[in-house]
């Protein structure tokens, strides 16, 4: 149903400055992570959204974002989810998207996430190891 960047849905997740939760189509909801395109993932142990700022080719991703203790985290909107999710570039329209479903790659058009129901609240934080790696974080904590 998201239209992409010939869409008003485009439109307005462009209006969206930082991160939030916009309504789109009769009743869905689209988390909005950041206005500028990074290569994105889903790590489903932490829950947690990884956009790649920078680093060297070939940085492990998983190693680098193990410890996320020293992040400060800013609290964000609320979401519920009651179903599997699409992490997707807004400006492509995801009827014409190939959906990966090994939900774990930054190459993907698209990675289909499988996220336990519930009603989670979105925080937002950065982690810069070393003066040539940052990633921006989204993390989805449980309130109920």
């Amino acid at each position: 149903m998201w239209a992409g960047a010939s869409g008003h849905d485009y439109e307005q997740a462009c209006e969206v400055d930082g991160f939030d939760v916009i309504a789109f189509g009769a009743d869905k909801r689209a988390l909005i992570l950041w206005e500028e395109p990074a290569r994105t993932t889903f790590l489903a142990g932490p829950m947690m959204f990884a956009q790649w700022l920078y680093a060297d080719p070939g940085t492990n991703v998983d190693r680098v974002l193990a410890d996320t203790s020293r992040v400060e985290w800013e609290a964000g909107p609320l979401l519920d989810i009651n179903g599997p999710m699409i992490l997707l570039d807004a400006a492509a329209p995801g009827a014409d998207l190939q959906i990966d479903q090994s939900r774990g790659t930054m190459s993907a058009e698209a990675i289909s996430l499988d996220i336990p129901p519930g009603h989670y609240r979105v925080e937002a934080g950065e982690t810069n190891p070393s003066d040539r790696t940052c990633f921006r974080l989204y993390r989805l904590v449980l309130v109920r």
